[in-house]
């Protein structure tokens, strides 16, 4: 699976601080709908554990009641998703109308875990452009 091999290039920092912007920069352009249709959608479970992380638990409550509306759990894959959502009959504006009260702190609590970590983001060599 090439996401396991993409992701062993990067901290456990960087992934979980990754999907917690991916979620953020998904949810806030078009709701969790968009978040979960997209391919991005795969990131649920490290964005979930990553707001744990940085301690903006309400929004990982949030998340983990979405996941809970799939069964067993939302597909990794894109189109398991899609599947699910459209036989489930799924709509997510509970879980939108949560997310506008606490996208602000998301961000801050972010910004707080990667300074906090700053040594798990530092990169040092050269990197090739293609």
């Amino acid at each position: 699976m090439s996401y396991i091999a993409d992701i062993s290039l990067i901290s456990g920092e960087q992934l979980y601080a990754f999907a917690v912007m991916t979620y953020l920069d998904e949810v806030s352009a078009g709701g969790h709908e968009k978040f979960l249709i997209d391919p991005a959608g795969m990131l649920w479970r490290e964005a979930t554990d990553g707001m744990d992380i940085i301690g903006a638990e309400d929004a990982a409550e949030n998340l983990r009641g979405l996941r809970d509306r799939f069964a067993p759990e939302p597909a990794f894959e894109q189109a398991g998703r899609i599947k699910q959502i459209e036989e489930g009959g799924l709509t997510f504006e509970k879980e939108d109308e949560a997310f506008r009260g606490c996208a602000g702190s998301i961000e801050a609590k972010l910004t707080e875990y990667i300074k906090a970590n700053a040594e798990a983001f530092e990169y040092e060599g050269d990197i090739e452009v293609m």
